[in-house]
């Protein structure tokens, strides 16, 4: 077996956090440490020279172009620490905790939903900074294919374009917080949406509608099928509606779960009711 090289590069002093019980040392990132991952004790924080080693070149001239490469990343502020991490660490550890309070609680559902029901079961094992388009092609495949599991089929383009978003945003993120040099989700292909005339969605007409309503006559949902008919109210919002939120007298709902301001009607079937949904900012 013949000789490798290897080079060390100087990456100056940079803050350490260290345990006096273990004697472990832990570099400091982008959050510092609570405690010893390792013995749970409490650590000390201080500044020590740091270097990067890395070995495996066939060559002398190899081995001196890497090095170049590092200091040149160094200099410019673009030098990216190699890292082991995996794309789930980083998913479950530090992208998700770090974006929750920054969204809307329905949008960390989605994506939190993303994440473990489909990018972590194909993707997770995947060291981050080893990701490639090519690893999110296949994976995109593989989803509108098998994407529904336990051979139920795969799930549509539409439904894998919103798991590509949350992907990208969270490969985005990754080159924000120096993780990776660039995003492999600008470079994938997530398949074309898919429009209208080609998926068109059926509804009911108003003939459909008013045999609806009147089969729920009796129900104790029929004052939710009735506000969702006639009012253009969504789910969520609905779901929300208390009884401080309507007016008898005014004969109107407010929903608090908008955030936009605007009032609705259907002529055709609020003549005997009269309701009026507002929406408050």
């Amino acid at each position: 077996m013949g000789s490798t090289w290897e080079y060390v590069a100087e990456l100056g002093p940079q803050p350490l956090q260290r345990c006096p019980a273990c004697h472990k040392r832990f570099w400091i990132k982008r959050q510092r440490l609570a405690h010893c991952p390792l013995c749970h004790g409490p650590l000390q924080e201080t500044v020590k020279r740091r270097q990067e080693m890395k070995a495996g070149f066939a060559s002398k001239r190899e081995a001196a172009e890497a090095l170049t490469k590092v200091l040149t990343s160094i200099s410019t502020g673009t030098y990216i620490e190699p890292s082991r991490m995996l794309l789930s660490e980083f998913l479950t550890g530090e992208w998700l905790p770090a974006i929750r309070s920054t969204i809307r609680p329905t949008t960390y559902l989605s994506y939190q939903g993303h994440v473990q029901c489909h990018i972590i079961p194909a993707l997770g094992t995947v060291p981050l900074q080893h990701l490639s388009p090519s690893h999110i092609n296949a994976f995109y495949s593989r989803l509108l294919s098998e994407g529904r599991g336990e051979g139920k089929g795969g799930i549509s383009p539409a439904t894998v374009r919103r798991v590509h978003a949350t992907l990208h945003r969270a490969l985005k993120d990754a080159v924000r917080w120096n993780k990776i040099i660039k995003s492999p989700a600008d470079a994938a292909d997530p398949p074309r949406a898919i429009c209208g005339c080609e998926h068109e969605m059926k509804v009911w007409n108003l003939k459909e509608l008013r045999t609806f309503l009147a089969s729920q006559h009796e129900s104790r949902l029929y004052p939710l099928w009735l506000t969702l008919a006639t009012t253009g109210t969504r789910r969520g919002e609905i779901l929300g509606l208390r009884w401080e939120g309507i007016d008898r007298y005014r004969r109107a709902s407010t929903g608090s779960f908008s955030i936009y301001f605007r009032a609705l009607r259907a002529a055709t079937l609020t003549a005997a009711s009269g309701w009026t949904t507002w929406y408050r900012r």
